[in-house]
């Protein structure tokens, strides 16, 4: 990867030997092999190496079970790898990888585009959960791994390059992407010897696509769309990343000023035009915590035009809970063996994200005797968040929850501005979880209704702050359109362009 060797086990051969070594690569890179060839003879210290390369293959094989993820399985797990995607897949046209669409695909986009107005208005979009690209260093970093690099002065992608979840160097990446708590601070914080950044902060490259070569799309149609209306990225369209792993404490102190620089640099840039902001999934509580916590009416009123929700996960959602309760759900789509071997691994990382905590259910919403969580011992409500992660014995997790919820950023007051809810509906979607089994079994789902993810009492918020601010509310239902596809749906676009030509 970026021509750099993660394995090196015939590096170290003596110098006497003359060597020539090989890296080759099957199925994409889906196993390295070194293959050594001497003219005279073999050291000690090469046999031993040998054998090291050796039992690393078995190793491999071992964890696999013989069977080793195809790109397709890859580029697939990082889909669902999302707590927020849909619990059952969703069908193929709408996955946010599907063909992109035209300018003119889109249904009375040239009644839209006749309405004549000086200039574009300028656009920011604010991601979703593991929707935009995280970039790491290290310096002197940790590992168990005798195959992990500790130093790498350069910045490489460690969210997502799907290289990083082939056999052995998922054990690397693990160390690299999970979180701690800082009980003292309670931020959370990176592993040591790890520094992790947001790349291309007011440009589309790290909300566009989250792979190299363009693999894993986000808003790369809704991106081409709007280039095809005449904006221009980086100048009246651009990106306001994040590091979505954290727990909210750090949004005040870390993302929300760059944003606000952002936002206030674009409207200067652009002639002192305000700004619309489209945000998707997470993005959109994430976006209000920022309205509601950070800025005033007054700046309200200058640098915003409107905000155009996508998918907006205003209350919560089930599947964030289970992710940090037990993650075997983010695997039921996926037939390779390899992926649920570490499941265990991953409820870990998940346990440490404190945006999970923050993505939980709202009782404000769904009501805080509502019961979310039913084991053989107690049902759990809204109201009982602590109690459920200290039954399930994420300790962790139960103190970032604390945290969160004495913050108070998870309010649902009136946004202040203009707002535009696009959202799905008429969709099966998990409302309550059932250990009958106990922890470490797959609960099963009670369902109602909603876009696969959110209940629809949690998308169709908006409807509530009409009756709350001056400012206008609208609310645009599109019947069996999935969580996380309106960036990639018709009617979804259209109605985008449609705001940003009123």
């Amino acid at each position: 990867r970026d021509g750099k060797d993660y394995l090196k086990p015939c590096a170290a051969v003596h110098p006497s030997v003359e060597e020539e070594i090989v890296v080759r690569t099957r199925s994409e890179m889906t196993m390295a092999r070194c293959t050594l060839t001497t003219r005279s003879y073999l050291t000690p210290v090469a046999v031993l190496l040998c054998l090291l390369g050796v039992a690393a293959v078995a190793h491999v094989r071992d964890v696999t079970h013989g069977k080793e993820p195809s790109r397709a399985e890859m580029e697939a797990f990082v889909r669902n790898l999302n707590p927020l995607s849909p619990l059952r897949a969703s069908p193929v046209g709408g996955d946010i990888d599907a063909q992109p669409l035209s300018l003119k695909s889109l249904p009375g986009i040239d009644r839209i585009i006749k309405r004549q107005q000086i200039a574009l208005k300028p656009v920011v979009i604010v991601p979703s959960l593991i929707g935009n690209v995280l970039e790491a260093r290290l310096n002197h970093a940790s590992s168990k791994h005798w195959y992990c690099e500790r130093t790498d002065k350069e910045w490489f992608t460690l969210w997502v390059d799907t290289y990083e979840m082939l056999p052995l160097l998922i054990d690397c990446w693990f160390e690299r992407f999970s979180l701690s708590y800082n009980a003292t601070s309670h931020l959370n914080v990176n592993a040591t010897g790890v520094e992790v950044r947001v790349p291309s902060y007011g440009d589309l490259d790290a909300v566009t696509y989250l792979g190299a070569d363009n693999t894993s799309p986000i808003w790369n149609t809704t991106v081409e769309i709007l280039t095809e209306l005449g904006y221009q990225p980086g100048v009246n369209l651009r990106g306001a990343p994040y590091d979505w792993r954290t727990s909210t404490l750090s949004y005040p102190l870390d993302h929300y000023p760059r944003l606000k620089g952002l936002i206030e640099d674009t409207y200067r840039i652009n002639g002192n035009r305000s700004v619309v902001i489209t945000s998707l999934s997470m993005g959109a509580p994430y976006f209000l915590g920022f309205l509601n916590t950070y800025v005033t009416q007054e700046w309200k009123d200058t640098y915003l035009d409107s905000w155009v929700s996508m998918d907006g996960a205003f209350g919560g959602s089930i599947s964030a809970l289970s992710s940090v309760l037990n993650p075997g759900s983010i695997f039921q789509n996926i037939d390779n063996s390899f992926f649920s071997t570490y499941a265990q691994q991953f409820l870990q990382v998940f346990r440490m994200m404190g945006s999970l905590t923050f993505m939980a259910p709202l009782g404000e919403i769904y009501g805080q005797d509502s019961e979310l969580v039913l084991t053989p011992k107690k049902n759990y409500t809204a109201a009982e968040y602590v109690e459920v992660l200290l039954a399930a014995g994420a300790n962790t997790t139960a103190q970032i929850m604390r945290d969160v919820l004495k913050q108070g950023i998870r309010n649902q007051q009136a946004p202040g501005v203009a707002v535009h809810c696009i959202y799905g509906y008429n969709i099966s979607t998990p409302n309550q979880l059932n250990y009958s089994k106990g922890w470490a079994s797959r609960p099963t789902f009670t369902l109602a209704t909603g876009d696969g993810t959110v209940l629809h009492e949690g998308l169709e918020r908006c409807a509530v702050w009409s009756k709350e601010q001056r400012q206008p509310v609208a609310s645009y239902p599109i019947k069996d359109m999935f969580h996380g596809t309106s960036v990639n749906n018709k009617e979804a676009l259209a109605y985008l362009v449609s705001v940003l030509f009123q």
